[in-house]
C-alpha cells in the first residue's frame, strides 16, 4: 500500500512530472524561510524585551558617529574654502588660469566657463548662483573678492563691454556689387538665396558659356529661380569681356560645346560655312534658315569672324 494519498502508478508521465515540480517548489519555499527570515521571529523563546533595547542603544550609538563623521566632514570643508587664496575679480572677465588658481571645484570651472562661453553675462555678483553646482559655501567665499563692472542689463552697455554680434554678423555679410562674370563662388553665396551648391553651379554654367551680356541670363542656370534674380538684381552687375568663338576657324566640336549651339544649329552654320566659303560679317548668319531672329540675337554676343 501506498504512502502517497495519491496512487503514482496511476498518473500519466507528463502528470508524475508535475508533481515533483510542485514537491520541489514547497520545498525551496520552505527553505528560503528557515534562511532568510529574520533571527529575531525565528526564536521567539530566546528573545526578550532586553534584547530589543540592547539593539536601539547600538542603533543609537552608530547613528551619532555617523553624525560627528558629518559634521568633521563640514569642518574641514569650511577650512579648505577658507583657505583658499583669492584676490578681486570680475565673472565677466576672468579667465581660466585665474579660476583653476581659486582652487575651486573643477565642476564649477567648467560650468562657470561655459556659461560666459553661450553668451551668459553676471550683471551682478549675486548672479553668481545661476553657475550650475555652486554651493552656498563656495559662493560666499566668492562674493568678498566679486567686483562685477556690467551694472545692468542694459542693451547698450552689454554692446559696449562685449561687442554687438548682430552688427559685427552684418558687417561681415554686406552684400557689395557683385559681378556676375568675375565672382568666384564665395562671392555669390553672399547673395540672397544662393548656397555654396548653386554658386558652383553659377561658375560652372559661366566658363562653358563664356560669360554672360545680360544678368537675365543667370536664371539660365538650374536652381535660380527669377525670385533670386530679383531680389538680388540692385547687387549685381554685368562687366567683362565674353569669349568668343571664330566662325571661320571653329570646327564642329567647338560649336557643340556651347550651350547655345544644338546640332541643327551647328551643322547649318559649317554647312553653309562650306558652300558660301568664310563669313564677312556675324550678320550673315541671318541668312541661314533656321537661325531666326530670337536665336540670333541670344548667340551672336559668342561669335567673331
Amino acid at each position: 500500500m501506498s504512502i502517497l494519498p495519491i496512487n503514482i502508478k496511476g498518473l500519466s508521465r507528463k502528470q508524475r512530472i508535475g508533481a515533483l515540480v510542485m514537491i520541489i517548489l514547497l520545498a525551496s519555499f520552505h527553505l528560503y524561510n528557515f534562511i532568510f527570515y529574520p533571527i529575531i521571529f525565528r526564536f521567539n523563546d530566546t528573545f526578550s524585551i532586553y534584547d530589543l533595547y540592547e539593539n536601539i542603544d547600538e542603533l543609537q550609538l552608530v547613528t551619532s558617529d555617523t553624525i560627528r563623521v558629518e559634521e568633521s566632514e563640514f569642518n574641514i570643508r569650511s577650512v579648505r574654502n577658507d583657505s583658499i587664496k583669492m584676490k578681486s575679480f570680475d565673472p565677466n572677465r576672468i579667465d581660466s588660469i585665474q579660476l583653476v588658481s581659486f582652487n575651486l571645484p573643477r565642476k564649477i570651472t567648467r560650468n562657470w566657463l561655459n556659461y560666459r562661453n553661450k553668451g551668459g553675462r553676471f550683471y551682478n555678483c549675486n548672479d553668481l548662483k545661476k553657475i550650475y553646482g555652486m554651493d552656498p559655501l563656495t559662493l560666499d567665499s566668492l562674493l568678498k573678492y566679486c567686483q562685477c563692472t556690467l551694472k545692468s542689463k542694459n542693451v547698450y552697455s552689454d554692446k559696449i563691454q562685449f561687442g554687438d554680434r548682430k552688427t559685427k554678423y552684418k558687417e561681415r555679410n554686406k552684400i557689395t556689387k557683385v559681378n556676375i562674370n568675375t565672382a568666384d563662388s564665395l562671392s555669390l553665396t553672399r547673395l540672397k538665396g544662393i548656397g555654396p551648391v548653386l554658386a558652383r553651379r553659377i561658375v560652372k554654367y559661366r566658363t562653358r558659356l563664356g560669360g554672360f551680356h545680360q544678368l537675365k541670363q543667370l536664371v539660365e542656370v538650374y536652381g535660380v529661380e527669377d525670385s533670386v534674380l530679383l531680389i538680388n538684381k540692385s547687387f549685381l552687375t554685368v562687366d567683362g569681356p565674353l569669349d568668343k568663338i571664330n566662325i571661320n576657324k571653329c570646327d564642329y566640336r567647338d560649336l557643340i560645346r556651347h550651350f547655345y549651339f544644338d546640332k541643327s544649329i551647328t551643322n547649318a552654320i559649317l554647312k553653309y560655312r562650306k558652300q558660301h566659303g568664310t563669313f564677312d560679317s556675324i550678320q550673315q548668319l541671318k541668312n541661314i534658315r533656321i537661325i531666326n531672329d530670337s536665336i540670333y540675337l541670344r548667340i551672336n554676343s559668342y561669335l567673331e569672324t
